[in-house]
């Protein structure tokens, strides 16, 4: 015997040449159809290995989609739907302070009246406009004149809101002309309304000049 097989020369080599028959016979068994069909069962298994990681992965991402909407989008989505509700209510609250104030404003106008500007202006209109109603002179004879008093009234209303009188001075001359030498000399008569009249360009030629200097 030896001291490393145990077995003697002869022993050896018999035993070496048992176990390679041994493995003949047992390849000899393996037909290749069953070889392939042992490959594709392995080929099947990794594939399935394989399959389950791809569902894994995307079962993981599903769920983090879900998470990522539950504790940011939606909470995002709730304090945007809350703003809008304040930004809508401080806006209905505004329009409504706006709506009182105009109110206020529009009282207060009509409890101090419209602008000297407007008011005397107007006057000056209605007082022309009931002179020339009379048919004893030519329309004509009124056009000009009450070209010119409507100008002035637009005009009065620009400046008030402007506050820029200097360009009503020309318009009350130019009517104050009519009244005091162009009705007369084109044959006019007396007219009951023009003192009044001449009184209310005065009054409004004073109002042009507290709003703004007269150029000069």
């Amino acid at each position: 015997m030896t001291e490393q097989t145990g077995f003697p020369p002869e022993s050896q080599t018999q035993e070496l040449e048992r176990l390679r028959a041994q493995l003949a016979a047992q390849q000899a068994q393996i037909t290749p159809p069953q070889a392939q069909q042992a490959a594709a069962q392995q080929l099947q298994a990794q594939a399935e290995i394989a399959g389950d990681s791809d569902t894994v992965a995307a079962q993981t991402m599903e769920q983090m989609r879900e998470q990522v909407t539950r504790e940011v989008l939606l909470p995002m989505e709730a304090k945007m739907d809350d703003l809008i509700v304040t930004l809508k209510a401080q806006s209905d609250a505004q329009a409504a302070q706006i709506k009182a104030l105009q109110g206020q404003l529009t009282q207060a106008q009509l409890a101090v009246g419209p602008p000297d500007v407007i008011k005397y202006s107007q006057a000056v209109a209605e007082r022309l406009a009931t002179a020339a109603a009379p048919a004893a002179l030519p329309k004509q004879h009124w056009a000009g004149v009450l070209a010119a008093a409507d100008q002035l009234a637009a005009a009065a209303k620009d400046a008030a809101q402007s506050g820029d009188g200097s360009k009503l001075p020309d318009l009350v001359r130019q009517v104050e002309h009519f009244v005091t030498r162009g009705h007369t000399r084109a044959g006019g008569g007396h007219v009951e309304h023009f003192p009044a009249l001449l009184g209310d360009l005065e009054e409004l030629g004073a109002a042009a000049l507290k709003l703004a200097p007269l150029a000069a």
